[in-house]
């Protein structure tokens, strides 16, 4: 009945999805393991130009130094 009835749009699902992701520390990603999924890692982010593992930026960091090489060229405030 429910296919029945969203074919002839009498009802509509929806749904909320609640993903957490939980980052590696240095310790892991200095590991082979840590090594081989910062290697397929597909979350992500452009940093100079270089796709770099949300990981490694979080747990060596990355972030804080590219946010220190912007505000010293006068691009964040």
């Amino acid at each position: 009945r429910l296919l029945v009835d969203l074919a002839l749009r009498r009802v509509r699902l929806r749904y909320f999805n609640v993903v957490s992701h939980h980052f590696m520390n240095r310790e892991q990603i200095e590991t082979p393991t840590g090594q081989e999924r910062i290697a397929t890692c597909a979350f992500q982010v452009s940093i100079d130009g270089e796709l770099r593992s949300m990981c490694e930026v979080n747990a060596l960091g990355v972030r804080e130094s590219y946010y220190e090489r912007m505000h010293s060229r006068g691009g964040a405030s």
